[in-house]
């Protein structure tokens, strides 16, 4: 059996200011490259602490940036719309015009504010906490059909598809072997 680790990094904390610096384009190849220095992280045999854990993406987020300089913060609607997004995920519209309506900028304004802060364009960010939300909800025993609606997916087919575009799994093999660490 294989294992993965995926890894939220806060894009304002110092490791994700610094992530950001990186400035790697958006071709597969860029990312691959970027990525080597993680290839040297050994993983656990088995499960540990949430502590280890912590310790083991701090140490492979230190491959990746190093001890670079802190970069500015963040624009402070993109902070706002980082502390609304993951309730909106499931209570309301997040909608890029949407959005920028709740935190004073255009949408226009909010998509590139974003894609600048974070390097990610703000529709895969959001498309990312879905799955997420979807993945705790299957978690904690909800159908898969519930979980989608939770997620504000349309129905399982479309919380399937969208999990197998982005991890090359479907939901069921995902969320087997998850254990969510937050730090």
């Amino acid at each position: 059996a294989s294992s993965a680790l995926l890894v939220f990094v806060d894009p304002d904390c110092p490791a994700g200011r610094r992530l950001r610096q990186l400035d790697v384009g958006m071709a597969s190849e860029q990312w691959v490259q970027a990525g080597t220095p993680l290839l040297r992280v050994e993983l656990p045999a088995m499960l540990v602490r949430a502590d280890v854990w912590e310790r083991l993406v701090e140490e492979s987020l230190m491959r990746l940036v190093g001890e670079a300089g802190t970069p500015g913060a963040m624009h402070p609607a993109i902070k706002r719309l980082m502390a609304l997004l993951p309730e909106r995920i499931e209570a309301g519209d997040v909608s890029q015009r949407a959005l920028a309506q709740e935190v004073g900028l255009s949408a226009g304004r909010i998509g590139h504010l974003f894609s600048t802060s974070l390097g990610i364009p703000l529709r895969p960010y959001i498309l990312w906490l879905r799955l997420r939300r979807a993945t705790e909800a299957f978690q904690n025993g909800e159908t898969l059909t519930q979980a989608a609606h939770v997620a504000g997916f349309t129905d399982s087919s479309h919380l399937s598809n969208a999990f197998r575009r982005m991890f090359g799994l479907a939901p069921s093999e995902v969320t087997r072997g998850i254990e969510w660490v937050n730090g």
